[in-house]
């Protein structure tokens, strides 16, 4: 089975996190937790490490993609932040989807990131310029 993250003692969930890291390219999925009131906004993440495992992550490659996804879970953080805690998660999807070039920088980064660490990965990486160390640190040359 998947590990499953709790999102809930980090101030957000599964639903908004999944959806900043969908804009940066990284999949996962919302899922429920024990304690739930909900299955439209629980409060875990799953991520798919048999996938990764069967596309050859190794340990220090789940490593950066755990940095990835807590900078996903500091942007959720800091947008449901600015719309206050009655915020729907409607609201947070549409100012999201509407103020996306506000967090170009920060989704950006993560893309960025998500697309150097996955590029070994990708059954038909059509990208050059992604490249990833012989030690796993990000490395970005080209257009960014």
């Amino acid at each position: 089975m998947p590990p499953l993250a709790r999102c809930r003692p980090q101030g957000v969930d599964g639903s908004r996190v999944e959806r900043v890291l969908e804009l940066a390219h990284i999949a996962t999925n919302k899922n429920t937790v024990p304690g739930d009131k909900s299955a439209l906004v629980p409060g875990g993440l799953r991520i798919g490490t048999p996938a990764m495992t069967s596309r050859g992550f190794v340990e220090r490659d789940f490593e950066v993609v755990a940095a990835l996804v807590d900078r996903g879970v500091a942007i959720t953080q800091e947008i449901k932040k600015r719309l206050g805690p009655a915020a729907k998660l409607k609201d947070f999807r549409d100012y999201l989807d509407k103020e996306v070039r506000a967090w170009t920088g920060d989704v950006s980064a993560c893309v960025r990131g998500s697309e150097a660490v996955s590029h070994p990965f990708f059954a038909y990486a059509d990208d050059d310029s992604l490249e990833v160390s012989s030690n796993a640190n990000i490395v970005r040359s080209g257009p960014f």
